[in-house]
């Protein structure tokens, strides 16, 4: 057609010729044997007209059947035979030239948008729009960077909680106690039993299990004149590390742990000269009688510990032998757990116990202590991170919005462009793929924005938080970015039903003849 210097121009940029030979171009893109040329040369000077209509005679020459409707007998004398028709009845029929040699007939061939040139068309159109495209995605950007912020945040917060808590506890221990109801007034079913032991020790990753007693209210310390009351106490056990001692080193037989709390009341100016020192403990109880009773013994204040640490403790031998003055017998009524490698198999053995149930159907044991109320703590964190991230995700419903609308002005935009795309053989799968492709894109985009702002806002969050608490107080994850990245896409393509399906169902016809 003689428009190779013009390709890269927009239809807005060419002349009327020119138009009309990329018209005639589109006419020949599907190979068909007749072509149908209503006025061709009626918008033309004469220059032009005089380039088209050889144009014309050249396609026929090469064998293809030109029908072109005129009022022009210029036009008229170009073809080989005049067809004159008056009030739709055909006057006159005459041959004015020997008519060109046929060529080959072939079946009629339809070309569909292959998958790389759908892409391809795609990027063009969003880049013929750039600005408002540009606009499209900053808007569905910051409804995903909403939700991966707040997910990293929770993620931050979690491991800051978890990590202080821990550091004062260990992380790969677990208190253990029966799960029975406060109102039965049968309180040895709380006891731990040797099955219960063999139970828990099988789980895998148990690397051990001891026994451990505590007692709630009823408990006394005296060190001279100084008396202190303790509202909970228990065994020393696996839970409590030996960093959370501040002074002195952990109990053993015949020997008491302090909190600083306690210590404080025992001798408020100087806590830690009570280590290495005797003091009373007195434990209110019932005997085997049911009567009341208080035990009491000697014991040494092997350390003070950190008030947030657990409770003060000694070991279980000296529990029992405590008991054993008013010869009470004891069982253990919660045991602790060691987990065996890195703290991820902590999880797997907390559903394992959680798993049991007893015969009521509940859960036949309970996660005390610290190990507990991280669970809970984390459960709840998780539960108000998810509200945070959905309301953040209300934003990507306005995302949508804005996809479907710019879309539906695309489809409008480009009924023209649709009906000539049918014309080429074009499928309707094919323009659904083509807006498809289009909102994959905005999706695209707009995620790897979101991400990569979401990654520049935790660099300067976590710096100011390293300089404050020394915690990367925000941590997106992999599968925060993949979530992002695939909730952003998926969106779009849902957007994306309504228009595409509009686009398909357009007329070809009309399509083409839409201004």
């Amino acid at each position: 057609m003689g428009l190779n210097e013009h390709i890269k121009k927009f239809p807005n940029q060419l002349s009327g010729g020119q138009k009309q030979r990329v018209a005639i171009a589109r006419a020949l893109a599907s190979d068909p044997e007749i072509i149908i040329a209503d006025e061709p040369t009626g918008a033309l000077d004469s220059q032009n007209t005089q380039e088209i209509l050889e144009l014309l005679d050249q396609i026929a020459a090469d064998g293809k059947l030109v029908i072109t409707v005129t009022h022009s007998q210029t036009v008229a004398n170009f073809g080989t035979r005049i067809v004159q028709l008056a009030d739709g009845v055909i006057s006159e029929d005459q041959s004015i030239k020997k008519p060109y040699t046929a060529g080959n007939e072939n079946e009629l061939s339809t070309h569909t948008l292959k998958f790389g040139a759908t892409l391809r068309m795609a990027l063009e159109n969003m880049r013929y729009n750039l600005k408002r495209n540009i606009l499209i995605i900053i808007g569905a950007a910051i409804g995903i960077f909403s939700v991966i912020v707040m997910l990293g945040l929770g993620n931050g917060v979690q491991g800051y909680i978890n990590h202080e808590i821990y550091s004062q506890v260990n992380p790969n221990a677990l208190q253990i106690t029966k799960n029975v109801s406060g109102s039965d007034p049968d309180m040895t079913k709380i006891d731990i039993s040797s099955k219960d032991k063999s139970r828990l020790k099988g789980i895998k990753n148990v690397k051990n299990v001891e026994d451990g007693y505590y007692v709630q209210g009823g408990t006394q310390l005296r060190s001279g004149h100084k008396t202190a009351a303790v509202s909970f106490m228990q065994t020393f056990n696996a839970t409590i590390l030996k960093k959370s001692i501040t002074k002195g080193t952990t109990p053993k037989n015949g020997e008491i742990l302090l909190t600083k709390e306690i210590a404080a009341k025992l001798n408020k100016k100087h806590p830690y000269d009570l280590i290495g020192k005797k003091i009373t403990f007195y434990q209110n109880t019932l005997n085997k009688q049911k009567r009341p009773v208080t035990l009491s013994k000697t014991l040494t204040v092997s350390g003070v510990a950190k008030a947030n640490t657990g409770s003060t403790s000694v070991t279980y031998q000296t529990m029992k032998s405590l008991y054993n003055t008013q010869k009470i017998a004891i069982k253990p009524n919660f045991v602790s757990l060691e987990i065996k490698g890195n703290v991820k198999n902590v999880k797997p053995v907390e559903n394992k116990i959680k798993a049991y149930k007893n015969s009521k159907h509940k859960a036949q044991y309970i996660i005390t202590g610290v190990g507990g109320f991280v669970d809970t703590l984390n459960t709840y964190i998780n539960l108000a991170v998810n509200v945070l991230a959905t309301i953040a995700g209300i934003s990507l419903l306005v995302s949508a919005i804005m996809i479907i609308v710019v879309l539906y002005i695309s489809v409008s935009e480009r009924t023209k462009e649709i009906g000539i795309l049918r014309a080429l053989g074009a499928s309707r799968g094919s323009l659904r793929n083509l807006f498809f492709s289009e909102a994959f894109f905005i999706g695209l985009f707009s995620s790897i924005l979101a991400i990569g702002l979401s990654g520049g806002l935790a660099l300067i969050a976590n710096h100011i938080a390293q300089s404050g608490i020394h915690y990367q107080i925000m941590q997106i994850t992999t599968g925060n970015v993949l979530f992002g990245l695939i909730i952003s896409i998926v969106i779009s393509l849902l957007a994306a039903l309504a228009p595409a399906g509009t686009a398909a169902k357009l007329d070809p016809i009309q399509s083409l003849s839409y201004e």
